[in-house]
C-alpha cells in the first residue's frame, strides 16, 4: 500500500511514515474518550498482518506466518492491549500507559511500564502475568507488536514535582491542577488537559497499589468554599494570637515563595518552639492543611538520613516541607544544610553507590521546623528563622471555640485558602519587590534597637506578604498598625535571643566571669586603653582560659571564634588604624603589682582591639559593656599602667612586625 506521510503532535518531533485513519482516529481522542473506549481491535487484518505480521481480534494477538505458499496463523496472547501514552518526564527512560484486555475472563485495566520493562521479554511477560494475561512470543514478536501500537500513543508530560509551575501558572495537586482559580480533577488515567496533556501518576488506576505515591496522594485538593483566607487566618489569630498569624502569613508566603527569593536572595524558615501542650503540632497540622490532608513531616532528630531530608526538599514547589524534632543535638551536617537552602541554594549530596557522582537537589520549597530546643547552639541557623514561640498550656474559651472550629474545618482541608491565595500571584509579582524596600525603611526607623539585616529582612518580608493579603480586599484579623507593633515586637525578642546565644556574645560573658573570677594569670593578656575606650586582649591566651569554663562549648572551634571576633563584620572589633591581620593589632605595656612580694611586673604585647560602650544604669552610674555585655568595672576605673599620666598615648607608636 501506498505509504502516507502526516504531522504528529508538534511536541514530539516525530514523523509518521505509515498512519491509517483508525490509527489517528484513537490517537486523538480526549483524555476521558479513550479511558472509556476498550483496547482497539484491527479494523483491516489483512493489512495489519501485511505490514506488521500481526492482527488483534477478540482480544487476542494473532501472528500470521507463511510456510511457502500458503500462510498460517498462531495466537501468541490471550489478551490485547495498546499504548495509550508515552509520559515525558525529561529522563531517557520514558514511561508508558498501556491498557489490556483479557480475552479469556472479560478483564481489562491499565498498566505502567517504563522503556526497560517494555523492551525486555521477560520483564514485559512478568508484569502482564500479574494481570492473569499470558504472552507465548518472542522477542521478535513483542517488538513488531510495539512497532503497530507507537501509531497509537499520545504524548503527555509527567508530573513529578507537584506545586507550582511558573512558566505556565498552573499549581499540580496529586489530584489535578489549579488554572485561573479554578481546579480541574485528573481523569481515572491520572490525565488532565491544561497548556498540554499532562499526567499526575498519583490517583491513576495504574497506580492504585502503588505505595510510592502515598506520599503525593496526602497533597490533594479538596473542595471546601467554608475555609476561605479570611476565615482561616482570622480563626489561626484567635486561637494561636500573634504567633498564629505570623506561622499563617508565613505559609501564604510560601505559595510565593520564587517571587519572594529572586526579589531578596534568601527565604527564612519558620520555627515553631514550644513545650509540650502549648498546641505546636497542632497548629503545624493547620499550617499543612494548607495543601492537602495527613501531610506527614520529615524528622530531623533521628531515624531519616540527610539525603532523605534532601530529597524531601525537591518533591514540592512553592509549598511547605516540615522538618520535626529539632535538638541542639542534632547532626551538624543538617545544620549546614539548612545554611545553603536558607539561600535557595542546591543541595549536594554524594550517590549511594561507590561512584563519585553526586545528586543535585534544588530547593523548591518553604521550610517549617519545630522543636522544644531552640537552636542556641547554633546562631548562623538561628539567625535565619522566624520564631513563633507558644508558651502557654492553657487556653480562653474565645482560644478553644476557634480551635474547635478549624479541627471541624480542617476535616476537609483548607486547600480552597490555597486556592483564593493564588490568585494573588500576578500581585506578587508586580508588587513585592516595591513593598519590600518600603518595609525595611519603615522597620529600620520604627525599631527602638539596632535589629541584624538578616532579622529586619524577616519583618520586612512578612509585612510586605500582609500589605498585599489586604490590598487584594481579603481582610485580615488585626490592623496594619497592630500587626507592626507586633512584629517589631517578635522582631527585637529574637534579635535579643540571637545575641544572647552568639558566639561572640558568649566569649564576652565568659571573659567577664574568668575577670570577676579572678582567673589566676588572666591580667596579663588584656590592657585597657584610654583613649579610643579599647580593650585589647591577647586573644589565643584570653581563650585558653575561658575554654576551660562552663558553656565554653557554645563558642565552637577556637580558630572559628578567633575569626568571628577579628572579621570585618564584627562592629565592636576596632583595629589598629583600619588595618588588617598583623598591622592591625596594638602593642600594649602593662604593669603588674604583685601582692605577696610587693613587686611589680612590667611587660607587652600585641592584642587586638575593642571599642567598649559607656551607659548609664538606672541609678546613675556607669555600665561599660563590648557587644551588649557588661565588662568588669575594675577593667577601666582600676587605672592599670596604660592609665599612668606618664604614659600620655597609651600604647606605643611602635610599628607591629609582619
Amino acid at each position: 500500500m501506498a505509504l502516507e506521510t502526516i504531522t504528529p503532535p508538534p511536541e514530539n518531533g516525530e514523523t509518521l511514515l505509515y498512519d491509517r485513519e483508525e490509527y489517528a482516529r484513537y490517537r486523538n481522542l480526549q483524555p476521558d474518550e479513550k479511558a472509556a473506549a476498550g483496547v482497539p481491535q484491527s479494523e483491516k487484518p489483512e493489512e495489519d498482518a501485511d505490514n506488521f505480521g500481526h492482527y488483534v481480534k477478540d482480544n487476542k494477538i494473532i501472528f500470521v506466518k507463511s510456510r511457502g505458499k500458503t500462510k498460517g496463523e498462531q495466537r501468541v496472547s490471550n489478551f490485547a492491549f495498546s499504548l495509550d501514552y508515552q509520559f515525558d518526564d525529561g529522563s531517557e527512560n520514558n514511561t508508558y500507559l498501556l491498557k489490556w484486555a483479557n480475552a479469556n475472563t472479560g478483564q481489562r485495566g491499565t498498566i505502567e511500564m517504563n522503556d526497560e520493562e517494555l523492551s525486555n521479554l521477560t520483564a514485559f511477560k512478568k508484569r502482564l502475568n500479574q494481570k492473569g494475561c499470558t504472552f507465548t512470543g518472542g522477542s521478535i514478536e513483542l517488538g513488531q507488536i510495539l512497532e503497530r501500537l507507537h501509531l497509537l500513543k499520545q504524548y503527555a508530560r509527567k508530573i513529578d514535582i507537584l506545586g507550582q509551575d511558573a512558566d505556565n501558572n498552573i499549581y499540580y495537586f496529586a489530584n489535578g491542577i489549579l488554572k485561573d482559580g479554578d481546579f480541574i480533577q485528573v481523569n481515572n488515567y491520572g490525565l488532565v488537559q491544561a497548556e498540554e496533556l499532562v499526567y499526575l501518576p498519583y490517583y491513576a488506576e495504574a497506580n492504585k497499589n502503588n505505595n510510592k505515591f502515598d506520599g503525593g496522594r496526602a497533597f490533594s485538593y479538596t473542595p471546601n468554599p467554608q475555609a476561605n483566607a479570611e476565615i482561616i487566618l482570622s480563626l489561626l489569630y484567635k486561637a494561636y494570637g500573634i504567633n498564629g498569624l505570623i506561622s499563617a502569613i508565613f505559609t501564604c508566603s510560601a505559595l510565593f515563595r520564587d517571587v519572594i527569593i529572586n526579589s531578596t536572595g534568601f527565604f527564612p524558615y519558620l520555627f515553631i518552639f514550644g513545650e509540650a501542650g502549648t498546641g505546636k503540632t497542632t497548629l503545624i497540622n493547620f499550617l499543612l492543611s494548607f495543601f492537602g490532608r495527613d501531610i506527614k513531616g520529615v524528622s530531623v532528630s533521628g531515624g531519616s538520613s540527610l539525603k532523605g531530608v534532601a530529597r524531601s526538599f525537591s518533591q514540592r514547589r512553592n509549598s511547605i516541607i516540615y522538618l520535626k524534632e529539632y535538638t541542639n543535638n542534632i547532626d551538624r551536617e543538617f545544620d549546614s544544610l539548612l545554611k545553603v537552602v536558607y539561600d535557595g541554594q542546591a543541595y549536594t549530596t554524594a550517590q549511594t553507590d561507590n561512584s563519585n557522582e553526586t545528586n543535585t537537589r534544588a530547593v523548591n520549597s518553604a521550610i517549617i521546623i519545630d522543636g522544644n530546643e531552640l537552636p542556641t547552639n547554633n546562631d548562623a541557623v538561628f539567625s535565619r528563622v522566624i520564631l513563633a514561640e507558644l508558651r502557654s498550656t492553657e487556653f480562653s474559651e474565645e482560644q478553644t471555640s476557634a480551635h474547635e472550629r478549624l479541627l471541624e474545618l480542617q476535616q476537609n482541608t483548607f486547600t480552597d485558602t490555597t486556592r483564593q491565595l493564588l490568585r494573588l500571584r500576578p500581585d506578587f509579582i508586580e508588587k513585592f519587590e516595591g513593598f519590600y524596600n518600603k518595609s525595611k525603611k519603615e522597620l529600620r526607623q520604627a525599631t527602638e534597637i539596632e535589629l541584624s539585616d538578616r532579622t529586619r529582612n524577616h519583618g520586612a518580608m512578612m509585612l510586605s506578604c500582609f500589605d498585599i493579603i489586604v490590598n487584594s480586599n481579603i481582610s485580615l484579623p488585626i490592623s496594619r498598625r497592630d500587626f507592626v507593633e507586633q512584629l517589631i515586637r517578635k522582631s527585637e525578642e529574637v534579635e535579643e535571643e540571637i545575641k544572647q546565644n552568639r558566639a561572640t556574645t558568649i566569649f564576652w560573658q565568659l571573659f567577664s566571669q574568668a575577670v570577676n573570677g579572678n582567673a589566676p594569670g588572666i591580667q596579663k593578656h588584656f590592657v585597657y586603653i584610654l583613649k579610643g575606650n579599647i580593650l585589647v586582649l591577647q586573644l589565643d591566651q584570653i581563650t585558653s582560659y575561658i575554654y576551660k569554663l562552663p558553656q565554653h562549648e557554645k563558642l565552637g572551634d577556637q580558630s572559628t571564634l578567633k575569626k568571628l571576633l577579628t572579621g570585618s563584620s564584627y562592629k565592636p572589633y576596632k583595629p589598629k588604624n583600619g588595618e588588617k591581620g598583623r598591622k592591625g593589632q596594638y602593642y600594649v605595656r602593662k604593669a603588674i603589682k604583685d601582692a605577696f612580694n610587693g613587686k611589680t611586673e612590667e611587660f607587652g604585647f600585641y592584642g587586638y582591639g575593642y571599642a567598649i560602650e559607656t551607659k548609664y544604669a538606672d541609678n546613675g552610674n556607669k555600665v561599660y559593656n563590648i557587644d551588649g555585655v557588661e565588662i568588669p568595672n575594675n577593667i577601666v576605673l582600676d587605672g592599670d599602667f596604660t592609665n599612668n599620666p606618664n604614659n600620655t598615648d597609651n600604647f606605643s607608636t611602635e610599628e607591629v612586625p609582619y
